[in-house]
């Protein structure tokens, strides 16, 4: 063995991870000894009495490094020399890292390994020795000796002198006289340090509040500008915002409920694509395992299939995250995360071991899910803040597994609240999502979003896929209300009247008559509650149960917290009059909201006939074979829309060729001459309420029906 060359003995019982430590650190030329467990490395005395660094797994059954490690100390006497230790584990408390120490390791590395650490720690272990070797041999020669108790170098000492010419400017040792040392630069050095000094008094001044306040201190509350009620009674609690000088104490705390949670699906073979991690672990952090180029000897790949497994299901193995709600295993993570799966395994912070886990609830429309593994100790487990008092531009933490990266804390703010995703969610009416910019990836789902009191405020659920720094998390006013049902009868259920509703905009209360935009417009009645409760398409929802409705959205809300069965008491706006209506409501299934209006092809057809109006749509009558076309009943009248002008506010209001008209103003239109008869009674700059349906063949599953106000162009 060359001169230069030493000894790396590693102790791993994981078989893969000792194969990739042994392909990873064969890198630095050094010979590399592999041992499977810790008591058949420390009965071979003559492997030991020549090692120059030991490695070794804390984490190892039967004998864990460190008690391998106090083992060969206690014989150490009978070795050459003490070779240096490097110890590998999950997790290093206090106590951990203090027994270390009294066993004399070098160094400690946690899990998950980033190579590029390992390769310079043990790079530097080696040099250390290395100096210790060349200290002792000039000791024997009568050379100084290195003193007892001094650091080892870094990286292997420089040799060369460390300017290559002789200077003028040098002083003893060959290093260069600084310019602020010379005479003629001392009186400018002096004066910089004058000015530093007294930039860095102000700034520690200021930190320390031990300024003069000016007058803007003075104005105090009653400035006459409003303030957000939460931002109030943190000021009348004699407390500011609470942002902390560190995150770390935060994460801390909440990190040992975080888990990871590993998904298995076995299916039949599909083209499923599921925007998490596959494969070993172990070979996503240290690479591929072995040379991908040609054929490969031996075995074929885990991951690979043989020509005789190519009629064998698919293995789909996914990564997300989860939180421990309470002491006796119960998780929350989202449905995306195990939907589907054949098995679940959780991982908890500084465990080893995989804890089967069985789904208790999920509820795919906020995508949430219960899960539960049973352990016999109290668990650590997180509780739920008040979502609703957060304000754009609080400090928020997202904790999670981002491909595999376990317990990754990043750091943001609430960008926005009340965001909808549209086509990302299975309900898109129920979305409420918080918007963060904290970096959110994938492996991130179902990990926590923390407020700064360590209060769980959001489920981190989605990420955009073209932006950066835009994240998503479900509420936790929602969560916990989905958790709760979850955890009691294993399903969430919601009220459900069987209506769709829109918001009211300017237009739509010009064309109706309101006062003002309060109040939800119902966009078409299904049959069951609502249609025998005796509302109708075009009234507008103005309180429910006696509480003042502003939105659609609040409708949604509010109905959908009650539970089915249950009455609801409805004010609504009909021609101008209140009618008082009772409903009792069913239960919502889970895709009510799923459908979206106004999201179709943007391809039109030229269309040669002219329409009489100046709206930029092209209509023609209905027949058999277009609604066949269209998938809607052979019932429906209207007239279909052929042509939408891009340039036209038809187009910005989102209607499409293939739309069908039914009604021009409240009155029906059944044929195309219906139409045109109440399009001629429209005057420029009048509106034009239109009732229209977005087809099948549009929404990509059931017909929507909505209203769409178009005011008449005036003539040029």
């Amino acid at each position: 063995m060359p001169r230069d060359t030493r000894t790396i003995v590693v102790i791993e019982d994981d078989p893969a991870a000792l194969a990739t430590y042994g392909r990873l650190l064969g890198r630095l030329g050094h010979q590399v000894l592999l041992r499977p467990a810790s008591l058949e490395a420390l009965a071979d005395a003559a492997l030991l009495k020549g090692s120059d660094l030991l490695i070794l797994d804390q984490q190892m059954p039967g004998l864990s490094g460190l008690d391998l490690l106090e083992r060969l100390r206690a014989g150490a006497l009978e070795l050459r020399r003490r070779p240096a230790a490097l110890l590998v584990t999950a997790f290093a408390d206090a106590a951990l890292k203090a027994r270390a120490a009294r066993l004399g390791v070098e160094a400690v590395i946690d899990k998950p390994v980033d190579p590029a650490r390992l390769l310079g720690t043990v790079e530097r272990l080696l040099a250390s020795r290395e100096d210790e070797g060349g200290a002792a041999a000039m000791e024997g020669r009568g050379g100084p000796a290195r003193a007892a108790g001094g650091g080892a170098f870094l990286t292997r000492p420089f040799r060369g002198s460390y300017t290559e010419l002789p200077s003028a400017d040098t002083i003893p040792g060959g290093i260069k006289e600084p310019y602020s040392m010379q005479k003629h630069g001392r009186f400018v050095t002096l004066a910089l340090i004058a000015l530093g000094s007294v930039v860095f008094g102000m700034v520690l001044a200021g930190g320390l509040n031990l300024t003069l306040p000016g007058r803007a201190a003075d104005a105090g509350v009653d400035s006459g500008r409003p303030l957000h009620a939460a931002a109030l009674a943190q000021m009348n609690a004699g407390s500011s915002s609470p942002i902390p000088g560190s995150f770390a104490d935060i994460a801390e705390r909440v990190n040992p409920a975080v888990v990871s949670i590993t998904a298995t699906e076995v299916s039949d073979r599909s083209n499923r694509n599921r925007p998490f991690f596959r494969g070993d672990p172990f070979e996503f952090f240290f690479g591929p395992q072995g040379p991908q180029q040609g054929p490969q000897p031996g075995p074929p790949s885990p991951h690979r299939r043989s020509p005789d497994q190519q009629d064998e299901p698919d293995i789909e193995t996914s990564g997300g995250s989860g939180f421990l709600i309470s002491d006796d295993g119960y998780i929350l993570t989202n449905y995306h995360v195990v939907e589907g799966a054949t098995r679940i395994r959780v991982n908890l912070t500084d465990d080893r071991r995989d804890y089967n886990a069985e789904v208790v609830g999920s509820d795919p429309s906020t995508d949430l899910a219960l899960i539960k593994i049973d352990v016999a100790k109290k668990l650590p487990y997180l509780s739920f803040g008040n979502s609703e008092t957060l304000r754009i531009g609080d400090w928020v933490i997202a904790i999670g597994n981002p491909l595999q990266y376990e317990h990754t804390v990043t750091v943001g703010v609430v960008s926005a609240k009340g965001r909808k995703l549209g086509g990302l969610s299975r309900d898109f009416s129920l979305d409420s999502f918080i918007q963060t910019d904290a970096a959110i990836n994938f492996g991130n789902s179902g990990g926590p979003l923390i407020n700064t009191s360590g209060q769980v405020i959001g489920v981190n659920t989605a990420i955009s896929s073209v932006g950066q720094g835009i994240g998503f998390a479900v509420p936790a006013v929602i969560a916990q209300e989905v958790m709760n049902q979850l955890r009691i009868k294993g399903k969430v259920s919601r009220g459900f009247l069987g209506i769709t509703v829109g918001e009211i905009t300017p237009d739509m209360a010009e064309a109706w008559g309101l006062k003002n935009d309060q109040g939800a417009l119902v966009q078409s009645v299904s049959p069951g509650p609502a249609e025998q409760a005796g509302l109708r398409r075009g009234d507008i929802i103005v309180s429910i149960d006696g509480k003042p409705v502003t939105s659609s959205d609040e409708v949604v809300r509010l109905i959908s917290a009650r539970d089915p069965g249950s009455k609801v008491r409805l004010t609504v706006l009909r021609d101008g009059k209140e009618i008082a209506l009772t409903a009792n409501l069913g239960e919502r299934p889970n895709n009510a909201g799923g459908q979206r209006s106004g999201q179709g092809d943007e391809d039109q057809g030229p269309g040669e006939e002219e329409n009489e109006t100046r709206l930029g749509i092209r209509v023609e009558e209905m027949t058999p074979s277009i609604l066949n076309e269209l998938g809607l009943p052979r019932d429906t009248k209207g007239v279909v829309i052929t042509h939408v002008s891009r340039v036209s506010e038809a187009w910005e209001k989102q209607l499409n060729q293939g739309d069908v008209v039914v009604e021009v103003n409240r009155v029906p239109v059944p044929s195309l001459a219906d139409y045109r008869r109440e399009m001629r009674k429209a005057k420029a700059g009048s509106l034009l309420v239109l009732y229209v349906i977005n087809p099948p063949s549009r929404t990509g599953g059931d017909p929507v029906s909505r209203y769409v106000t178009l005011r008449v162009p005036k003539e040029d």
